[in-house]
């Protein structure tokens, strides 16, 4: 009997949601996962190093040091796998932020597209080792960047992971 009422319960929760989907996206509220992807760039995640990154996301922009773009990490992570670092550029006209970390097979942690006035960003990315992690920032046309350099431990002794 009790098998009966959680084949009945996924049934009417399955139902419900494909209620709901069906009804965002017929106020166009869900779109086609190929218009979704049409801006994602593929070719930027897929660098195996960090100017081929930063080619296929900004072109042939050359990026400028700026007091006003800060990139804050940890000097010294026990593990890569989560590493917090937060992006503040205090500039006019922010349209694009993204982590890159030199060392790691694809340097392109995250980027994100800014819709709005605020140049703030953080997150979670994972470095490989030992690396300089950069932020670069598009901004009223031009690009700036900032780095720090990420020292990576295993176990917290301070043994650096080459």
């Amino acid at each position: 009997m009790s098998e009966c009422n959680i084949g009945r319960r996924t049934l009417l929760k399955g139902s419900l949601g494909a209620g709901i989907l069906a009804l965002a996206a017929g106020f166009g509220l869900v779109r086609p996962a190929r218009l979704l992807a049409a801006g994602w760039p593929s070719n930027a995640f897929g660098a195996e190093t960090e100017a081929e990154a930063v080619q296929a996301l900004f072109g042939d922009a050359i990026p400028v040091p700026a007091d006003a773009v800060r990139l804050e990490a940890p000097k010294q992570a026990m593990y890569g796998r989560a590493v917090p670092v937060r992006v503040r550029a205090d500039m006019d006209g922010v349209e694009l932020i993204a982590i890159l970390t030199e060392h790691n097979p694809h340097p392109l942690n995250t980027y994100l597209r800014v819709l709005g006035p605020v140049g703030h960003y953080g997150t979670r990315i994972r470095v490989e080792r030992t690396s300089p992690v950069t932020a670069y920032v598009r901004a009223g046309g031009r690009l700036y960047k900032a780095s720090v350099t990420l020292k990576v431990t295993r176990g917290g002794y301070g043994v650096n992971v080459l």
